[in-house]
């Protein structure tokens, strides 16, 4: 006989057991599921491209029967497994189109697991939609051969793939002869990663160019495009030229941009002085992109007068241009004589003169101070400033002479000998006390006010009445018409001016104070 207690015991295990039993049904945990395609581990979010329909690899185990294995593409069950069991394996292939495609399998038992990626099927070869130089519409294959004018053009076009073009290959060849030889220019351009579209400049020859275009895309699919772009250029080269017409100086420079469409054969510029000068030679029909463009700058010498000056440029398809232009050489002859009045000055009784004379042909110079007295007017002082056998074309002053010092007033004098033998002469005034330097004795003696500028003489003169208006005749009016008056220093300057000597007078020609 069991005893109670026994009973009581059996009774609890069994509760025990199945409670325990329960409980263990209730917490079964969720499938495992093991996705591989291609070889190639697929879990949640995993993006995968293939070439062609992908292998797929599905393998579950679960604590309790699985119910239910399903594959949906982009949303539509494409598998379905039903695997009456706690494990499962399986390998198929996959159909599907071209393109990118939302994967999910669910695999179902007590609870589910779901894994979501992607995977883009690029079974084909990239498309092109060409721009330039020509336009291919829908996806069409270019044209055979196509007539272009340059010889620089941009091939361009849009791509279009399903996993993207990952490079781009181009090919130019150029069958030419030369010098009794066939001989073929090559060049090759490569694009990595270009998008959605591309953009490339080619370089081509005279006549038929041949060209291979490799479009790769990321699966390795390759697209082949051949064709012929054939350079016609009708056009002649232009030439741009930056030079003078008219120089002081016996030599110029001449520049000047030449440019083609396809290819520069020759450039000559031809002057006087220098005879042909190719500054651009024959060469053979290759495409050169230096050749695109020559720039010219020349120094050549002029004779005086007029000198005439041609470019010619010659194309490889022999279409020919010039250019001709006159440069004239206007030789200078007669000095400008300069006396700097800020920088002369006097010290007791000499004066030391600072100044230049220049912009013209000086063979001789020299340099005077001079005084009026009852004999007429007198040489005190001379230097020699410029006293070479050579022409020189600028000469510094920069003589000490001494001054009258019996007069308040003294006149600086220059005299500069052209090339032609001509003689030029140059007067300032300075009063001895003062240091002030004019124009003519009035204007440093004191007779006119003490802020009177003197200031240059550069034509023929006309005298002025301080108050006045000068008339046609040197004659002044004042502001209501009165009697003309002429003043003293007026009369003094003129008959000064009949005392000199009969030489060109410089004051009529230069620029008297102004400084260096």
């Amino acid at each position: 006989m069991v005893s109670t207690t026994n009973q009581i015991l059996v009774l609890t295990f069994a509760c025990v057991v199945g409670i325990a039993g329960a409980t263990f049904v209730a917490s079964a945990a969720e499938p495992t599921v093991d996705i591989e395609v291609n070889n190639e581990q697929f879990t949640d979010g995993t993006e995968i491209d293939v070439g062609s329909d992908p292998t797929v690899d599905i393998s579950v185990t679960a604590e309790t029967q699985i119910n239910l294995i399903e594959l949906y593409v982009d949303g539509i069950a494409q598998r379905t497994f039903d695997p009456n069991g706690t494990s499962f394996e399986e390998e198929f292939q996959l159909t599907l189109d071209n393109g990118e495609h939302d994967i999910q399998i669910v695999a179902g038992a007590n609870k589910t697991t779901t894994t979501d990626g992607v995977i883009t099927k690029d079974s084909g070869a990239p498309f092109i939609e060409y721009t330039e130089p020509f336009s291919t519409p829908d996806k069409s294959t270019p044209p055979d051969v196509t007539t272009v004018t340059e010889g620089q053009l941009t091939l361009s076009g849009d791509l279009f793939d399903d996993s993207g073009v990952q490079s781009i290959e181009i090919e130019r060849r150029f069958e030419y002869r030369y010098a009794n030889s066939r001989e073929t220019s090559r060049a090759n351009y490569e694009i990595d990663d270009p998008g959605d579209s591309f953009q490339q400049k080619i370089l081509l020859g005279n006549g038929e160019n041949e060209i291979t275009a490799k479009y790769i895309d990321e699966m390795g699919n390759q697209r082949r495009h051949d064709f012929s772009l054939v350079v016609d250029d009708r056009r002649a080269p232009q030439i741009d030229v930056n030079a003078p017409t008219q120089v002081t100086e016996p030599s110029a420079t001449i520049s000047a941009t030449v440019t083609d469409n396809v290819k520069l054969q020759s450039v000559t510029i031809t002057a006087p002085s220098m005879g042909n000068k190719q500054v651009v030679s024959s060469r053979g029909p290759e495409p050169n992109a230096d050749r695109l463009q020559v720039n010219i700058n020349e120094n050549i010498d002029l004779s005086e007068g007029r000198n005439e000056v041609d470019i010619e440029a010659t194309d490889v398809n022999g279409n020919t241009v010039s250019e001709e232009l006159t440069v004239e050489y206007v030789r200078i002859i007669e000095p400008t004589i300069e006396i700097d009045a800020e920088n002369t000055t006097v010290e007791g009784d000499s004066v030391s003169v600072q100044g230049r004379i220049f912009r013209g042909e000086v063979t001789r110079a020299s340099i005077q101070t001079r005084s009026d007295s009852k004999n007429g007017t007198e040489i005190v002082d001379i230097g020699g400033v410029y006293t070479q056998d050579s022409v020189a074309e600028t000469v510094t002053i920069d003589q000490t002479l001494t001054l009258d010092t019996n007069e308040t007033v003294t006149e600086i004098r220059v005299l500069a000998t052209d090339s032609e033998g001509t003689q030029h002469e140059h007067s300032v005034w300075i009063n001895a006390k003062t240091g002030t330097i004019g124009d003519s004795p009035s204007a440093v003696d004191g007779s006119l006010p003490s802020d009177t500028t003197p200031m240059s003489t550069t034509g023929p003169s006309e005298e002025t009445n301080i108050d006045g208006d000068s008339d046609t005749n040197g004659d002044t009016t004042d502001d209501n018409d009165e009697t003309n008056v002429e003043t003293d220093e007026n009369t003094l300057a003129q008959d000064e001016t009949l005392n000199q000597p009969q030489v060109h007078n410089h004051r009529q020609d230069s620029a008297l104070l102004s400084p260096l």
